[in-house]
């Protein structure tokens, strides 16, 4: 069951609101895109952080100090409590409503593959399409 889980899934259950990880390397050196930004690639950090009681954690990566994570998950928790069930920063928001899918194909098509494998936590709806607020 672990190996299909998704990480935000398991810490749903671990993190309690306003709680974060430990801060971690981003991924290893041999990752392309890290490995074309040289000395920052290095610098790449990510933790995760719940927000609010009823949504996933947020994955929150940054470059520069560990030491500034504190300040960082401080600042992104209190940009996304807008709603206890949907925890992400407005700005976001407002980015993905300009880009977002046809709306009707996606539902139709997340209808289907409910059908074929029922509920599962790892196929919940994106936190764009759960919003309590559109």
């Amino acid at each position: 069951m672990l190996s299909h889980s998704h990480d935000t899934s398991f810490l749903y259950f671990l993190l309690e609101p306003m709680e974060r990880t430990f801060s971690y390397a981003h991924s290893s050196k041999e990752h392309p895109v890290l490995r074309d930004l040289g000395e920052w690639g290095k610098k790449a950090v990510a933790f995760y952080a719940k927000p609010v009681s009823e949504d996933r954690p947020l994955r929150i990566e940054f470059m520069g100090a560990p030491d500034k994570r504190d300040s960082i998950a401080s600042t992104v928790c209190s940009l996304s409590r807008l709603s206890k069930s949907y925890a992400y920063p407005a700005v976001f928001i407002e980015a993905d409503l300009r880009a977002a899918l046809d709306r009707i194909e996606l539902e139709r098509a997340y209808r289907q593959l409910l059908g074929q494998v029922g509920f599962r936590s790892s196929i919940m709806k994106l936190r764009r399409d759960s919003r309590p607020f559109r």
